[in-house]
């Protein structure tokens, strides 16, 4: 009997192996519960006050979104793109909610409730509005969304939420966007040029635009580092939008965009795009420029800031190394040294350095801030 049940086990072992491993993986609960909303139709007086769906942890985003999930209060909504539409448009309309956060919403593209089928298609949040779109073009009819409705941090709403067909997007469309996703485009006559560089911490980009032009707006795109987005490469996180100048002239205007996220990683490349969007609606991508952050670790400096009595600047710096010696200078407009001091085996801390500019005449200076291996350099303007 022993060697009887000795061998009904060794038979057991692959057969529960291989049922074990043809098992499908779960289906995404609130993805299954999504409730249906056709396109041209509104759903009035939505609320997730008593919305739970959710998992913690668990975003088809990862951390490459200007929204911040939490699984508190979401409501999924779902609809099917249509024969003979190619843009679509979002559009949430909040009416009272308990905190002025407000709400935010993520487009998924999926064909089936399965995790692994989720395409991140963008998100936007309350920008100065109690109302909130999201765009999207695509010219396939089948195609299944899913909209990801979310509280910030518990705030709960009354809201209106529609999904409308609709016409190419026009300049003031551009205004809601946080998350780019249209096809693939060229690069004409009139696209950006942009230049790139890290400082300070932050990626500064750098671009030329004529006056002349009807630009509208520009907006600075950050592109993913998600496996989606490395085929479509017009996929961008909208991290910027810069006001064009309304110069006269045919002289050049120079524009400047800095990156301030905190997130960069030593030695990651991070890829940018700028794109000119004319009154018409009409778009200029630029071509992809990237940068590798090199990040200092061991202290920041904030830029100068005029003080509380004249002639003072004062300027914030955080030491994250115990003992570290710092110079400090001023340059002038010509790069000439007007001012420099020094700090002694400073102790990790947050401290504020005093700039006595009086008798220095006004215009632009830059404060630089070393630790006899990385230095900060903080451009500033004095003023009395």
């Amino acid at each position: 009997m022993r060697i009887t049940l000795l061998h009904s086990v060794l038979f057991l072992i692959p057969i529960l192996g291989f049922a074990q491993n043809s098992f499908p993986p779960p289906l995404h609960d609130a993805c299954i519960r999504a409730q249906r909303i056709e396109v041209g139709q509104t759903l009035y007086q939505e609320s997730n006050q008593q919305a739970t769906l959710g998992i913690p942890g668990e975003t088809p985003a990862m951390l490459e979104t200007t929204c911040i999930q939490s699984p508190e209060n979401d409501l999924w909504y779902r609809f099917t793109t249509q024969p003979d539409v190619e843009w679509y448009e979002v559009v949430i309309s909040m009416g009272p909610c308990n905190t002025p956060a407000g709400l935010q919403a993520l487009l998924i593209k999926t064909n089936s409730c399965f995790r692994d089928d989720f395409k991140y298609r963008g998100c936007a949040n309350k920008i100065n509005t109690d109302t909130i779109k999201i765009f999207l073009h695509e010219p396939m009819a089948g195609i299944q969304h899913l909209i990801w409705v979310d509280g910030y941090d518990g705030t709960q709403c009354l809201f209106d939420i529609s999904v409308q067909a609709r016409q190419p997007l026009e300049a003031s469309d551009f205004r809601y966007l946080r998350n780019d996703y249209l096809p693939s485009e060229s690069i004409d006559a009139q696209s950006p040029q942009p230049n790139i560089t890290f400082e300070n911490n932050s990626a500064r980009i750098r671009w030329e635009g004529n006056p002349m032009e009807p630009t509208a707006l520009y907006l600075v795109e950050r592109m993913p580092d998600l496996p989606e987005s490395q085929a479509e490469l017009s996929y961008g996180r909208v991290v910027g939008m810069v006001e064009p100048d309304a110069g006269v002239g045919g002289g050049l205007v120079q524009y400047e965009f800095e990156d301030l996220d905190p997130s960069f990683i030593k030695g990651k490349p991070v890829r940018y795009r700028v794109v000119k969007i004319d009154a018409d609606g009409s778009r200029h991508p630029s071509d992809l420029v990237t940068v590798v952050p090199q990040p200092i670790e061991s202290f920041f400096v904030e830029s100068p800031k005029k003080g509380s009595l004249a002639g003072v600047m004062t300027v914030k710096y955080v030491n994250l190394k115990k003992g570290q010696n710092f110079q400090m200078s001023v340059l002038d407009q010509e790069g000439n040294v007007v001012k420099k001091s020094t700090l002694k085996k400073e102790p990790a801390r947050d401290g504020t350095i005093t700039l006595q500019m009086s008798g220095f005449r006004h215009g632009s200076y830059t404060f630089v801030m070393c630790n006899g291996s990385d230095c900060f350099r903080r451009p500033f303007v004095f003023t009395e």
